[in-house]
């Protein structure tokens, strides 16, 4: 079956063309292109017709055509907040979830949650707690994003956050599963975001957007990203008392050379380009800034 990922950054839109199987993603087509405008705010979406118009002919020019897509919004429309919840009829959990986000991060009732389990402990003592990775979007603003979909000719499938997507995707690649202490960096145009895993399991998001600086400033963009690698290296050491096993980078894959030989000669941290296989199958050579798409294709492990 062949499916369209479309994923919405602050200032750019990638697109990918894929057939998928039980095996996983086969890459067909894929595209990153910027906004022409500054259509996004804080407030959502300035002119809902434009940016649908927009993609609508984006999608027809590269003949990516498709009835159905998967959306990611990897922008600061979606906040995320991990919490620790005793567990409670699975019927009633996600209303939990739903309430403890609302009240965690001080947000409007009218938002839309959905959350990754990504841990659960049971003790004699305390009971059984689950720990989440929640997610919300203002509700108005996520029907603008569906609304701008289905002016493009679009039926919306599923929509998610960027670091759910890539979660989803790090879930699917095995080869990951014998490193102790694994630092996903997923560099992009517009932000950096570090995924830690401890024994397998994810523990911290950390992210850093480049605050000020233009779009010719890649020196300062790609400083920043090893800074900010270099710190939650550090921070993980603190808190295991044990150095990163691996970084794997993905993102922007004309900066991902100079950050990984930096990392490696002046850092000393072992680096490696995020490894696909065999989950996404491309006949180009890398396709590591559209991992966040690929994430969104893929369904979630049970």
């Amino acid at each position: 079956m062949q499916v369209l990922s479309i994923e919405f950054m602050y200032q750019h839109v990638n697109l990918v063309l894929a057939k998928t199987n039980q095996r996983g993603i086969r890459v067909v087509k894929s595209v990153k292109s910027p906004l022409p405008e500054v259509w996004f705010s804080n407030d959502g979406i300035k002119d809902v017709h434009a940016l649908g118009i927009w993609l609508k002919n984006l999608i027809a020019a590269n003949e990516m055509a498709s009835k159905k897509c998967h959306v990611v919004i990897n922008n600061n429309h979606i906040v995320s907040h991990d919490v620790e919840l005793p567990v409670t009829d699975p019927k009633k959990f996600h209303r939990v979830v739903h309430n403890e986000l609302i009240n965690a991060m001080h947000l409007d009732p009218e938002v839309v949650t959905d959350y990754l389990l990504l841990d659960e402990t049971k003790t004699d003592d305390e009971g059984h707690f689950a720990k989440v990775y929640g997610f919300a979007i203002s509700e108005p603003i996520l029907n603008e994003y569906l609304a701008a979909i289905r002016i493009a000719g679009l039926i919306p499938e599923t929509v998610e956050p960027g670091n759910s997507a890539l979660l989803k995707l790090v879930d699917h690649l095995p080869h990951y599963g014998n490193q102790e202490q694994l630092l996903v960096a997923d560099v992009g145009l517009e932000a950096t975001r570090l995924y830690l895993y401890h024994q397998q399991k994810f523990m911290i998001l950390y992210t850093t957007r480049y605050i000020g600086m233009g779009p010719d400033e890649s020196d300062r963009k790609i400083q920043t990203a090893i800074n900010t690698i270099d710190k939650v290296a550090q921070y993980a050491y603190s808190l295991h008392n044990a150095g990163i096993s691996l970084v794997a980078l993905a993102g922007n894959d004309e900066w991902l050379p100079e950050i990984k030989e930096t990392l490696e000669t002046s850092i000393g941290l072992k680096c490696a380009y995020l490894d696909l296989t065999p989950t996404v199958y491309s006949s180009k050579s890398s396709e590591l800034q559209f991992v966040n798409a690929f994430g969104t294709i893929l369904r979630r492990k049970s």
